[in-house]
């Protein structure tokens, strides 16, 4: 009984942290977009950078775009859709 608390609580430190982080990215990503709409991928390079090769990009863009749909569900950011036949969607802080 005493290993199931243990492991409890060690799991809640993990949690807790895995939530701090999770939003300070999306505080993080909020201020970059009050600098004015972005596309993802633009957010995803102020964020990562460019060091990464193809594999690890794919990922950054999948945390990124994950974290950009999070703060348009939270009514923080805008998705904007493309009004021409660029077909390129932004994101603007509401």
């Amino acid at each position: 009984m005493r290993d199931i608390a243990i492991l409890s609580l060690a799991l809640r430190v993990v949690f807790k942290d895995c939530w701090k982080h999770h939003e300070e990215r999306l505080d993080e990503m909020e201020g970059m977009l009050q600098e004015g709409e972005k596309t993802a991928f633009e957010v995803c390079v102020k964020l990562f950078g460019t060091k990464f090769g193809i594999h690890q990009m794919r990922f950054a863009m999948a945390e990124t775009l994950a974290h950009l749909d999070e703060l348009v569900r939270q009514g923080r950011a805008v998705m904007k859709l493309p009004e021409s036949r660029e077909r390129i969607v932004k994101f603007t802080r509401r």
